[in-house]
């Protein structure tokens, strides 16, 4: 009878061992990052702490049959601050349409306004303090 009961003891405790080998084994693959990696992308940005100069990268020279269409308070304008219809834009020579938006527009609204221009070859800006204060008057 005391055979017995030190026999299911040792089971236990060989039990409670593999479950801590076990967990031990899990964590240490997780923490490894063992898995399947297909759909994560990681995504790598250079941000600058300096908001008010834009590197030289990141100008684009605006050509004069560019299409300028300004979005402001739910409204588009052409380059003459006259209202326009964005289904009814006449595109110049070089195809390209310049969407001028609020600094202060959120991306989802941006994202928005973009899908109401019919063109692929489509620049995004932002308004400089110029423009807002010329569309105020």
């Amino acid at each position: 009878m005391q055979s017995s009961h030190q026999e299911s003891a040792m089971t236990e405790i060989s039990l409670a061992l593999a479950m801590a080998f076990f967990s031990i084994m899990v964590l240490t693959m997780v923490s490894m990052g063992v898995g399947d990696s297909k759909g994560r992308k990681v995504i790598a940005g250079e941000f600058s702490s300096d908001t008010k100069q834009p590197s030289s990268s990141a100008k684009t020279e605006i050509q004069s049959e560019d299409l300028l269409v300004i979005f402001h308070n739910k409204r588009f304008f052409n380059r003459q601050l006259k209202t326009l219809n964005p289904t009814q834009l006449v595109i110049g020579k070089s195809g390209r349409v310049v969407l001028a938006v609020d600094p202060l527009l959120p991306l989802s609204q941006v994202l928005l306004v973009r899908s109401k221009i019919p063109n692929s070859n489509l620049i995004i800006t932002s308004l400089d303090q110029r423009w807002l204060s010329a569309i105020a008057d």
